[in-house]
């Protein structure tokens, strides 16, 4: 599990910003909701911001929702033409299953960043691996493969690059 005590979001339920973890949706603006509660209120105020980002790995995220809304209102986004990232914690299983269906009918506008903890990231010497809950039973494969990244493959975000966003103000 992930500790973040970042207080950005907290104030108001959401901030925004660029994105600028190396996902598809680099560079973009961005509204990142950190309470889905305000969700609604929030997508009226930035009716023409096509990136939406929504902070599930907070842990009082979800307060006031349930799962079956997020997934709801990043659909409706998607099929309104625009781009939705859900950040989940690799152990939160059930989200992640559960976003299986946009990741297959939008694979180039919807990104379900799985956040998985590593001591002392930036020091390298490991390797991420996507693999299919079941790859084999009985020695028949269930699935075509598995995505591996080594280490060298990825682009560092730093936390002096996140002090551009802005708490609760517009863009």
């Amino acid at each position: 599990m992930i500790t973040n005590d970042r207080k950005m979001g907290q104030a108001h339920g959401y901030w925004t910003g660029k994105e600028i973890e190396y996902t598809q949706f680099y560079g973009m603006d961005t509204v990142f909701i950190a309470r889905m509660a305000v969700y609604k209120k929030v997508r009226a105020m930035f009716p023409t911001i096509d990136h939406w980002f929504f902070c599930h790995i907070d842990p009082l995220f979800i307060t006031g929702s349930t799962n079956l809304t997020v997934h709801m209102e990043a659909r409706t986004l998607l099929e309104q033409g625009k781009y939705v990232t859900i950040e989940v914690a690799a152990e939160n299983h059930y989200v992640i299953y559960q976003l299986t269906d946009l990741r297959v009918a939008y694979p180039k506008t919807f990104c379900m960043l799985v956040v998985v903890p590593v001591p002392k990231v930036l020091a390298g010497g490991f390797a991420m691996k996507a693999a299919p809950p079941a790859v084999f039973r009985d020695d028949v494969k269930l699935e075509e493969g598995v995505v591996t990244a080594p280490f060298l493959s990825f682009k560092p975000t730093l936390w002096s690059e996140y002090e551009a966003d802005k708490d609760g103000v517009a863009i």
